[in-house]
């Protein structure tokens, strides 16, 4: 517990950094961008990359991506139902049933590298994967449905076909599987972009904080159904299938986890409540700073 402890506080002093630099206008939120980017197409494939060689492959693994789907259409029919009674003009609900399913998985990462190693960290991926998957199919068809900018079924595919974690995730099972042997100065540069998984997740996290107070008790309703319904949906998966060990663990702290960032990024591009979606972000990080370390120490 000391030592997971001693990992998580310099994932919060990372954060502060991000939140310190982006107020003394050394970074902007177009670094944030960058970073996240840089994360994506970088460090997060390198990371999956080594972590899909070395682990050991199990049946039960093919649950985590299940079970991510399983708690976004939870959330969702859980949202849908409190709009019945909640007035919202159509793009602000838009932006309230993303905030409702999107899971920051970006944000679990390098908390589950900190207190799980590679093991937990190829887990959060595969988690990821299911979430990505919906984001880009499901999730995006809804914020296309309640926005004013019209989207292609095409541009929805090509860009999950294009995720780079996606096809670490394939290329590393592949080898896995073959037991085929990757060059050690390969592998070294894989693992220099690994590290600097948490480094650039933090950082742009903290860049995009934005303090600012804008619909308050929408907000609490949107936390509601995404930490404690996301998390009753995953302990009601890891019931009825039986999961257990770590990756009950990672379904566990993955379902419970603050509002995705892609909830601002589409509600961007298809003109919903922006300022609402800001909002919900921001807020919700610091939420999980504080709630997520607690949540897995609870299961250690």
């Amino acid at each position: 517990m000391a030592d997971f402890l001693l990992q998580v506080v310099p994932i919060i002093l990372l954060f502060v950094v991000g939140i310190i630099l982006s107020r003394l206008k050394v970074l902007a939120k177009s670094d944030g961008d960058t970073l996240l980017k840089m994360s994506l197409y970088l460090s997060i494939p390198a990371s999956v990359l080594l972590s899909m060689q070395r682990v050991v492959l199990e049946f039960q693994l093919f649950y985590l991506p299940l079970a991510a789907g399983v708690v976004v259409f939870s959330t969702y029919f859980i949202a849908k139902l409190f709009t019945r009674w909640v007035k919202m003009e159509s793009k602000q609900e838009g932006t309230f049933l993303l905030g409702c399913m999107i899971m920051n998985t970006a944000f679990m990462l390098p908390f589950s590298l900190a207190a799980y190693d590679q093991e937990g960290f190829i887990r959060s991926a595969l988690f990821d994967v299911g979430n990505v998957f919906l984001i880009f199919t499901f999730i995006y068809y809804i914020a296309i449905r309640y926005g004013g900018v019209k989207g292609s079924n095409t541009s929805v595919w090509k860009k999950m076909a294009t995720l780079p974690p996606l096809w670490a995730l394939i290329v590393g099972l592949i080898l896995n599987l073959t037991k085929a042997k990757v060059p050690i100065a390969i592998n070294n540069t894989l693992q220099f972009l690994a590290n600097m998984t948490t480094p650039l997740v933090m950082v742009a996290l903290g860049v995009y904080f934005q303090p600012r107070v804008h619909n308050v008790k929408k907000i609490s309703l949107v936390y509601l159904i995404r930490i404690i319904g996301g998390l009753l949906s995953g302990l009601l998966f890891i019931a009825v299938f039986k999961v257990t060990g770590l990756n009950a663990k990672i379904i566990i702290a993955s379902a419970a986890a603050p509002v995705g960032y892609n909830t601002l990024v589409l509600s961007q591009m298809e003109e919903l409540d922006v300022e609402f979606a800001a909002s919900l972000v921001s807020f919700s990080i610091l939420l999980g700073i504080i709630y997520i370390p607690i949540l897995i120490l609870l299961m250690w």
